[in-house]
């Protein structure tokens, strides 16, 4: 059997006739890595958003009607928590990439660029809620940003951070990647333990809570006195200025809690 293959070039002299040619196919190299979006509404983020803020409306906490300042906002994908509650809300976020898309996301809101590793807003407005899920593990210096979130709140912290098993008070720095747009700025972030972040939170706040509750995701344990494999566990904290009289949290560090 008799077999021919055209060539590109060979090609293109039959159908330039017809006005169409064929050029030469050139493909991108990927991304090192991917655009905010991609990464933050991937299957396991948008997941975990959902689990976590399931959890944070079975606390019954007194949030509808505040004014919030949402620290570390990523994609934005918390802040209709608080926008659905008819709550005003300043958004914040240190990776321009990140800040691109929340203006896009919500151009009647207050963006606000803010590096948590340098924490500096303009003017002196505090709010009733200050919001930070996901990011004290992405920063070196988790006692600073503590201290200027508390400076900016009035009512309420609420925070959940990644965490170290132990009784310490231990900050457990450590490396991430500076690339990708879910990871610490500066390449080094923390692991501290939980009684470290209550312990930081007290100094601040004349109340201080962990809940006696947990997410239902298995990256938030229940039984913290046996340590499961190596990856990332979770908790929540809760600094406030009043006696927040809720039988679901906790003044002290739980050893077991349960799903909500």
């Amino acid at each position: 059997m008799f077999r021919h293959t055209f060539s590109r070039k060979t090609f293109n002299k039959f159908i330039e006739s017809t006005g169409y040619r064929i050029s030469k196919f050139k493909t991108e190299p990927p991304p090192a890595h991917p655009a905010p979006l991609e990464t933050f509404h991937s299957y396991a983020c948008l997941r975990h958003n959902a689990r976590r803020q399931e959890h944070l409306a079975s606390l019954g906490l007194p949030i509808e009607g505040k004014t919030v300042l949402e620290v570390g906002a990523g994609a934005g994908d918390h802040t209709h928590f608080f926008i659905d509650r008819g709550c005003r809300v300043t958004v914040t976020e240190g990776r321009a990439e990140n800040l691109a898309v929340l203006r896009e996301r919500y151009p009647n809101l207050t963006v606000r660029e803010l590096d948590m590793e340098k924490p500096q807003l303009p003017g002196d407005e505090k709010f009733d809620i200050v919001y930070c899920y996901g990011l004290l593990y992405h920063v070196n210096n988790p006692a600073e940003a503590i201290e200027f979130m508390a400076k900016r709140c009035r009512g309420m912290l609420l925070m959940e951070t990644c965490v170290s098993y132990g009784s310490d008070l231990n900050v457990n720095l450590c490396d991430e990647d500076p690339e990708n747009p879910t990871q610490a700025v500066s390449g080094k972030g923390c692991r501290p333990t939980r009684p470290w972040v209550l312990a930081e939170l007290r100094k601040h706040f004349a109340h201080a809570y962990i809940p006696r509750t947990q997410p239902w995701l298995d990256d938030f344990p229940l039984d913290w006195t046996t340590p499961t494999p190596p990856g990332l566990v979770r908790s929540v904290f809760i600094g406030s200025r009043e006696d927040l009289k809720n039988e679901l949290l906790s003044p002290e560090v739980p050893a077991k809690q349960w799903r909500h």
